[in-house]
Parts: structure tokens; sequence; C-alpha cells
């Protein structure tokens, strides 16, 4: 697993988020957020920003060191 699957997946789980709401949120199918989150498929610009937001983290964060990340909002879209 690549570091930004691994990246995307760690901060779906900081968030208590499943795959499956994760997905739902972002507009994504199941399949292609496993895809992603495995590092399976390599995502576009506009599949991370489908993710980062549906994680309330911008583009940019999924890049970033863990201690460096902010999150864009305090509640994920969906989330309760």
């Amino acid at each position: 697993m690549d570091r930004l699957a691994q990246r995307i997946k760690s901060l779906r789980s900081s968030r208590g988020l499943s795959v499956e709401q994760a997905a739902v949120s972002s507009g994504l199918t199941v399949s292609m957020w496993y895809k992603v989150e495995s590092g399976d498929r390599k995502p576009s610009v506009q599949t991370l920003e489908k993710v980062a937001d549906a994680l309330g983290y911008s583009i940019r964060d999924l890049f970033m060191p863990p201690d460096c990340t902010q999150s864009t909002n305090q509640q994920v879209a969906g989330g309760e």
C-alpha cells in the first residue's frame, strides 16, 4: 500500500467512517473507494477532491504528515 492510500485510510478511520459511509459521502462507488484506499487505483485530481471533501480535509492534507493536517470542517457531510 502506498503512502497516499495509507493516508486516506488513516483519515477515514480517524473520522470513524466505514468505507461505505465515506464512499456515499464522496459520490464514489464502494469499489472505487476500496481501490483508492488499497493503492490498486491511482486517483485523479477530481477523485482526490471528492475523497478530501468527504473526509473534511483539503487535497493538500492528503499528502501531509499526520501531525500537520487541519480539518476543513468539524462535521463530515452526511456525518452525525
